[in-house]
């Protein structure tokens, strides 16, 4: 997983303020929830995207077809997107953006949660990438 403080002109073309781009291997290796960044007493969340960069998609299973992916915190798994569809033999979603706004008063957790059927794995996925951007404020600096 890398993540990325996004420069002023990005900011300013499209509102994001940090990228996290997720590797298959996080999502392999990881248990679920995966988290991606800290997040701190004071900061705001004002929005929150996917970009689907590589389909999810397990080369050898076809009948693979669902694999769920949600973005919120410890206290709502779904708080910034809910349940979105990634798999290529599913029906997936390449995009995908909300706008919740929150403002947390103590440290909490970004968290990416991926759910697949009971009978399937996400440790045999062979393909995928996705890129999480979201809009975060520092009212502590203000």
């Amino acid at each position: 997983m890398k993540s990325f403080t996004l420069s002023s002109e990005e900011v300013r073309q499209h509102g994001y303020t940090h990228k996290i781009m997720v590797e298959l291997s996080d999502l392999k290796l990881a248990s679920s929830p995966l988290r991606l960044m800290t997040i701190k007493s004071g900061q705001v969340f004002r929005a929150a995207a996917l970009r689907l960069d590589n389909v999810l998609e397990d080369r050898n299973d076809p009948q693979f077809k669902k694999c769920e992916i949600k973005l919120g915190d410890s206290g709502k798994h779904d708080r910034y997107l809910s349940a979105t569809e990634n798999n290529k033999h599913g029906t997936y979603v390449k995009y995908k953006a909300g706008n919740t706004v929150h403002a947390y008063t103590a440290d909490d957790r970004l968290l990416l949660t991926a759910e697949v059927p009971a009978t399937k794995s996400l440790s045999s996925l062979t393909h995928g990438q996705i890129s999480i951007y979201v809009a975060i404020g520092d009212l502590t600096v203000l």
